[in-house]
């Protein structure tokens, strides 16, 4: 199920799940998203986004996301960011390894969402890469 399909009500349903709401699970992943562009960046590049509707997630997706392939395409990934954690720790990663991690916080957070469409009557969807592939080679 494509999340623009989904009912407004079902976007905000409450479940008993790793977040109370698949709309609160958006947000979660997009503020993520989010502050490790910022990190990368040396300070928010972008205006953060309150989301309430898919339609609002899918602009504030495409934004972010084209931050980011502006980030991948336009600077040396293998350069080392330094950073303090939510609780004041100080790491250093670099930037490919910042990326690898939004990509794997993501798809465990799509499973979620999965697993959260199925509990309130949808059909679920793969979050596999080669399926979302197989589906834009489709659209070529």
């Amino acid at each position: 199920m494509n999340l623009m399909e989904l009912p407004p009500t079902d976007y905000q349903t409450e479940i008993q799940s790793v977040f109370p709401t698949i709309a609160d699970t958006i947000q979660h992943i997009y503020d993520v998203d989010f502050l490790w562009l910022s990190r990368c960046m040396g300070g928010e590049a972008l205006e953060r986004l309150s989301i309430h509707t898919p339609e609002e997630a899918q602009k504030a997706f495409d934004t972010l996301h084209t931050a980011i392939d502006e980030l991948i395409n336009g600077s040396d990934v293998t350069q080392t960011i330094s950073y303090q954690n939510s609780t004041g720790n100080v790491f250093t990663n670099t930037v490919e390894e910042v990326i690898r991690h939004l990509v794997n916080h993501g798809t465990y957070h799509r499973g979620n969402i999965t697993a959260m469409l199925r509990q309130i009557g949808h059909r679920g969807v793969s979050t596999d890469y080669i399926y979302f592939m197989r589906q834009s080679w489709n659209e070529m």
